[in-house]
């Protein structure tokens, strides 16, 4: 077995109970070879904020990529907020990380390495492309099936749009992701979590495996 690379371990680290409980404010930044800054960080309302900048100069924002009246939202926006019902408990989630395109809203998990950057557009990818049949069916083989082919759907949206922010932007993502099989295994482990959580509802199902594939050589393609 390959050991993990150390943003990996980040990456995927349990969830701190201190930031799923808001007692942990969002708070984090990392600086790219060529100087362009990520910061991540919410205001006292909980509203998350996650930006790029080059100098002076903003160069990404990533609320531009939500639907209108879209937010992001933390942990802390439950405890403001004493009339919501948490976003995690609601999906059944223990990482931090949830969409809600009823309620408009993105909870944004605890950001440990600039990978979780690919994190936050998979989530996005939920909004931008969600599967209509899925609020037609209970907890099931098909829903299964169907919230499996959103999750890869999901995913290509991110590794479209991560693509495209680097080329529009200029960053050298290879900082993040040093190689292609770095990015795979990103994706392959959330799969993997994924596949675990419905596998007593989707069986031996042949098409995971088959459309799991076809994302890859996505990735491939726009390498």
């Amino acid at each position: 077995m390959e050991e993990k690379s150390e943003s990996e371990r980040k990456t995927f680290q349990t969830v701190r109970p201190e930031f799923t409980r808001g007692e942990v404010p969002l708070k984090y930044s990392y600086t790219f070879s060529k100087g362009e800054r990520l910061d991540v960080s919410q205001d006292e309302n909980g509203i998350a904020y996650i930006g790029i900048t080059r100098g002076e100069k903003s160069i990404f924002d990533a609320s531009r990529l939500l639907p209108p009246d879209f937010k992001f939202v933390t942990p802390t926006y439950f405890i403001k907020s004493i009339k919501e019902y948490r976003l995690e408990d609601y999906h059944y989630n223990t990482s931090g990380w949830a969409v809600s395109p009823d309620r408009k809203m993105v909870l944004v998990g605890e950001f440990r390495s600039p990978r979780d950057l690919l994190t936050l557009l998979h989530e996005i990818g939920h909004v931008q492309s969600p599967d209509k049949k899925l609020g037609s069916v209970t907890r099931s083989g098909k829903e299964a099936r169907i919230r499996s082919r959103e999750e890869r759907r999901a995913w290509a949206w991110a590794i479209s749009t991560f693509r495209k922010i680097e080329k529009d932007t200029g960053i050298d993502f290879r900082t993040v992701f040093p190689t292609q099989k770095e990015l795979k295994r990103h994706i392959d482990n959330y799969l993997a979590s994924h596949r675990q959580f419905w596998e007593q509802y989707l069986g031996n199902d042949p098409t995971f495996s088959l459309e799991s594939r076809k994302l890859f050589d996505k990735v491939d393609r726009r390498s």
